[in-house]
């Protein structure tokens, strides 16, 4: 699904939103840049899963050391795309652009925090809600835990 938003987002963003000018455009691409480029890292993150599952870690070992190079320009990315959203918000007021590039921006920042830091669906399985509910916090996402699993990995190596 992640693979299938990040390919589609700009698309349905460039058809649907009224860009007036060179500086929408701009900050709309920055928004969809921050947000799809952390889709498509949830996408490779889940299909290496998957292949994971099926015997195969090359795929995961690969995507955990990207994803890990990655994480402070994916970051950084978020940043600026959030910057760019408020500043436009504020000088320009609530345009299609605007608020296009404000929703982008924030899905991004929520893609970094729920592949990167914690979990935040716990919804979609009773279980995931139950133990938000009994311990009141969120667990590390499953693609955080792998990545410090690897960090740990790499620190042995390096001894």
């Amino acid at each position: 699904m992640e693979a299938a938003c990040a390919g589609l987002f700009p698309i349905l963003a460039l058809a649907i939103v009224d860009l007036t000018g060179l500086r929408d455009l701009l900050a709309l691409l920055i928004a969809l840049l921050a947000c799809c480029s952390l889709l498509v890292v949830g996408g490779l993150y889940w299909r290496a899963a998957l292949r994971r599952l099926c015997g195969d870690t090359v795929p995961m070992a690969r995507l955990l050391a990207n994803a890990h190079r990655l994480r402070f320009w994916l970051l950084a990315l978020c940043v600026i795309a959030t910057t760019v959203a408020v500043a436009g918000l504020v000088r320009f007021g609530a345009t299609s652009a605007t608020i296009a590039t404000a929703g982008f921006a924030l899905l991004g920042d929520l893609e970094y925090v729920n592949y990167y830091k914690f979990q935040l669906q716990n919804f979609d399985h009773l279980a995931d809600f139950r133990r938000l509910m009994r311990d009141r916090r969120l667990r590390p996402s499953h693609m955080a835990r792998d990545l410090a699993d690897y960090r740990a990995g790499a620190r042995h190596r390096l001894d």
